[in-house]
């Protein structure tokens, strides 16, 4: 059963959305630059980078529209993500299946939805802007959607990412844990490759170091070391 009166900012059941709003809440204080960036209507592709299994939750409460999130298939290996990932209208993808992974996103992309997709491939273990895979591209240009990169930050070191090369065990953070959520310019489909991609995100970084945000300083240090080492790798070749 719809319920048009209650503003909904996820896929989940509403009972179930209100209440993973409200602890998330309690966790994570969420601040959002440039929300005007993401399209009110009509198909979008946004591309973040990933720090941690938190990031689509905090990703949903800084957006101004629903999320449909694209998640690789073999997470249902386990209980719980098989469960999260069935109740929150995931779009399932698989390394073995492309073509097939491909059409699922364009179709949800040309009927209108904001998709999220995760364009390093998977989280990062050191904090740092990982290499960007190029699957975005053909999927936006055949769906003739806009590009919004998203960069965010405060969420490294927390017991959900992979900082000290642990999981969940580390000391939990005093609470709420300040995160800041950066909305870069929609791209044109055509202008959105893997190259631009990465340099918005490390200028969206850049711009968050700038702004003085709370809790910004690690991922300045990550954001400099990332494009030290692009300009290394330009230089040689």
């Amino acid at each position: 059963m719809d319920h048009p009166v209650i503003f909904r900012r996820t896929y989940l059941a509403w009972p179930l959305e209100i209440a993973v709003g409200a602890v998330a809440k309690c966790l994570y204080h969420v601040r959002t630059i440039g929300r005007e960036h993401v399209p009110a209507r009509g198909g979008v592709l946004l591309l973040p980078n990933h720090l941690s299994y938190i990031d689509a939750v905090l990703l949903q409460l800084a957006s101004p529209r629903r999320l449909r999130f694209v998640a690789i298939e073999k997470l249902k290996h386990h209980w719980f993500f098989d469960w999260v990932l069935h109740h929150s209208g995931a779009l399932l993808v698989s390394p073995l299946t492309p073509l097939a992974n491909a059409r699922r996103v364009i179709k949800a992309l040309r009927a209108g939805e904001a998709v999220c997709l995760f364009p390093e491939g998977a989280i990062s273990r050191t904090g740092q802007l990982m290499g960007i895979r190029r699957g975005f591209e053909v999927i936006a240009r055949r769906a003739g959607v806009p590009v919004v990169p998203v960069a965010h930050d405060g969420i490294w070191g927390s017991v959900f990412s992979f900082s000290g090369n642990k999981y969940l065990f580390k000391s939990p953070r005093l609470l709420p844990t300040p995160v800041c959520m950066c909305f870069g310019r929609a791209l044109r489909p055509e202008e959105a490759n893997a190259a631009r991609v990465r340099r918005e995100l490390l200028d969206l970084g850049a711009d968050l170091r700038a702004r003085g945000i709370e809790r910004t300083a690690q991922f300045g240090e990550l954001v400099g070391s990332a494009r030290a080492h692009d300009f290394d790798v330009a230089r040689c070749g």
